[in-house]
């Protein structure tokens, strides 16, 4: 991607994340600080990813996203997390942090459904992936969570089609959900751009990026299924040659 603005953008993410990271030591990690340091360091690893192609730096600041998500669990009042909302999950299968997504699928297994912030269809669709993540082997754990995600559907779901291509280890069909999710993905912010809905910052990084979609993408590769479609809206082809990096745990307090 080749936008003049991109240099300053990335230069007001960077100032966002050391002002925030700071505020987070001095306030002791309050929740809405840390939740936006998480937000931060995602688009921060896309833009910068988008100025110098580094597969390592966009994977480190992925895991510094997570990093600070998991910080959430240590605040001492801590907040009724929205589980649909736990976007780090996406960030540590992108950057192929199989152990860290684990972690999380279980510290979020316990979250109920809220209903004044979340939408149950995409509650029973993370219920599923934490399932798929924690017990991948109990088909019969899996298919509950499948009947149970369809029977809150009202429309066809790319993501049902995904779950359910998953399970089946059917390549053609995980190929075609991807990327009619991919199409959704970057019609929604096209349309949020046109209405003026949508920041610059976050158009040009999540816009443009569909980190979910690498994170479907890693889960089933990592189970052997082969993705027939190379290019999905979206999901860079050189995501797929991604390795785990590891980090300092407080690596989050400082971008880099």
């Amino acid at each position: 991607m080749s936008l003049p603005y991109l240099p300053s953008i990335y230069a007001n993410t960077f100032s966002e994340i050391a002002d925030l990271a700071k505020l987070c030591e001095a306030n002791r990690n309050q929740p809405q600080d840390l939740i936006a340091l998480s937000s931060a360091y995602r688009r921060f690893a896309i833009i910068g990813y988008f100025l110098s192609c580094s597969l390592n730096s966009l994977s480190e600041n992925f895991l510094r996203s997570v990093q600070v998500y998991f910080e959430l669990f240590q605040v001492a009042q801590t907040p009724k997390l929205v589980l649909s909302e736990a976007y780090a999950l996406f960030d540590s299968l992108a950057a192929k942090d199989f152990k860290s997504a684990e972690k999380l699928a279980k510290r979020l297994s316990s979250l109920s459904f809220n209903a004044d912030r979340e939408y149950v269809e995409d509650y029973t669709y993370f219920t599923f992936l934490l399932a798929y993540l924690l017990d991948r082997d109990n088909e019969e754990v899996l298919m509950q969570k499948l009947a149970g995600f369809e029977s809150v559907l009202e429309e066809g779901s790319s993501r049902y089609d995904y779950c359910a291509a998953l399970i089946d280890r059917d390549a053609d069909r995980v190929s075609e959900a991807l990327c009619d999710l991919a199409q959704n993905h970057r019609e929604k912010y096209i349309y949020l751009a046109e209405q003026g809905a949508v920041k610059e910052e976050e158009w040009v990084a999540n816009g443009q990026f569909f980190v979910e979609g690498v994170a479907l993408k890693v889960l089933a590769e990592n189970a052997g299924i082969n993705i027939v479609e190379k290019n999905i809206p979206g999901i860079p082809l050189d995501t797929q040659s991604i390795l785990f990096v590891a980090l300092s745990p407080n690596s989050w307090l400082s971008p880099s």
